[in-house]
């Protein structure tokens, strides 16, 4: 074997099994024992075999590739999903075709069905807004297996991850709450994200269940970018009845934009008006005084979910519907002050 490269014919001889059974082994297909899995297995690392994704695509009609569909002016959020996607492929022998889009447009279905006949995809990755969007999904679902990221609202597709931004929302606003704060403005995201609705709701929720007044002045719009928070801050501070005494951004980026009007204003945070995002992003805490945000799992969320859709294609699963909720975690810095 020195200075040659093994083949499957190889490894079949090393292990004393028939070719057809190596080949099972490499595919993760059922029907093979787990001594004889192993034995194959060890045979493969025995001989550092490496098996021709090529030619195992032509004989199983897979592409190994699976494509990534995203918009979303948040890049770290987008980092942490492409990491995460990334990693897993390669760990499974699949590559990744990025697709940004512009989730607004009419002929958003049409440009991606041909995105994936032209590239031969195995599988498609939707990431919010795009995973909102439900004759979109339906219609893909004729066409690919889908696994869609954080769908906010209730989806159909069998394949999905996703975090608990309620939940999160609830808890980081009961934060403020035991920290002194009454009056608290809320900064919603992007209208097209259903995790927007979500957060917006946790907040609502927690300021009826500590009984406090829910007053429409304090909530204004966004759209997850850092022009977008600036605007809305400026909206926020100008509202002198009630007097805001923290302000919830529903992301870093907005919340990043809010610092600068506050700055601008000559507000002081936290002495005059407490702070708190929504990712964990870098700029988080980069900034000064650095932000209480909450951190979602974004890499493993989007780890997982290649790895499930991988499993689909591969038939590595005999469950159809696989799905997992991650829970997120509250994370305290300098920008909340205790009232």
């Amino acid at each position: 074997m020195d200075n040659k490269k093994a083949t499957i014919k190889d490894v079949a001889s090393h292990s004393q099994v028939s070719i057809k059974t190596v080949s099972r082994v490499i595919n993760n297909e059922y029907g093979v024992s787990k001594i004889t899995k192993s034995r194959v297995l060890n045979s493969i690392k025995a001989l550092d075999y490496n098996p021709n994704k090529a030619a195992q695509g032509l004989r199983s009609k897979k592409s190994f590739l699976i494509g990534l569909v995203y918009d979303n002016p948040d890049k770290f959020y987008l980092s942490d999903i492409q990491s995460g996607v990334l990693e897993t492929c390669a760990i499974n022998g699949f590559s990744v075709v990025l697709f940004p889009c512009n989730y607004q447009k009419s002929e958003l279905t049409d440009e991606l069905i041909e995105f994936i006949k032209k590239t031969n995809l195995d599988g498609l990755i939707l990431t919010p807004p795009i995973s909102d969007m439900k004759e979109l999904v339906k219609n893909l679902q004729l066409e690919i297996p889908l696994c869609v990221v954080s769908p906010g609202l209730l989806t159909s597709n069998p394949l999905w991850v996703s975090s608990d931004d309620f939940k999160a929302s609830y808890d980081m606003t009961c934060h403020l709450i035991n920290q002194g704060h009454r009056d608290i403005g809320f900064i919603k995201g992007h209208k097209g994200h259903g995790a927007t609705q979500h957060r917006l709701d946790g907040y609502l929720n927690a300021l009826s269940d500590n009984n406090i007044k829910i007053d429409d002045r304090n909530i204004t719009e966004g759209d997850f970018s850092f022009d977008s928070g600036e605007i809305a801050a400026k909206k926020l501070l100008k509202n002198k009845s009630p007097k805001i005494t923290a302000i919830f951004a529903s992301n870093d980026a907005m919340a990043a934009g809010v610092m600068k009007a506050a700055h601008k204003a000559k507000i002081n945070i936290p002495d005059k008006i407490s702070l708190v995002g929504f990712d964990n992003s870098p700029t988080a805490s980069q900034a000064w005084p650095s932000i209480t945000t909450i951190g979602q799992p974004i890499k493993e969320m989007a780890s997982y979910a290649a790895q499930i859709l991988i499993d689909n294609i591969s038939n590595k699963s005999e469950k159809k519907n696989v799905n997992k909720t991650f829970d997120s975690e509250l994370i305290f810095r300098e920008s909340v002050r205790k009232i």
